[in-house]
């Protein structure tokens, strides 16, 4: 049980840190990949933005539910 204690804390740690970097990456340069993503995909740039942040928020509650919530769980159970 300790390992998968472990391993559910460093996969939210990691997960995390990827949601963060996805979050200022997109901030910082929005207007480049709007421009990339509606040339390779032919979407507006106005229905990337909605888009873009229901992947993130699917991407949260995942990691929400996958990874914090059993990591909690062991912690408090052992």
């Amino acid at each position: 049980m300790e390992q998968i204690t472990v391993f559910l804390g460093w996969s939210t740690l990691i997960n995390i840190g990827l949601l963060m970097f996805s979050l200022v990456f997109l901030t910082v340069f929005r207007a480049p990949i709007l421009r990339l993503h509606g040339a390779l995909f032919g979407v507006s740039s106005d229905e990337l933005m909605p888009r873009y942040v229901g992947f993130i928020a699917q991407y949260k509650l995942l990691i929400i539910f996958f990874n914090l919530v059993p990591w909690i769980v062991l912690k408090a159970a052992f």
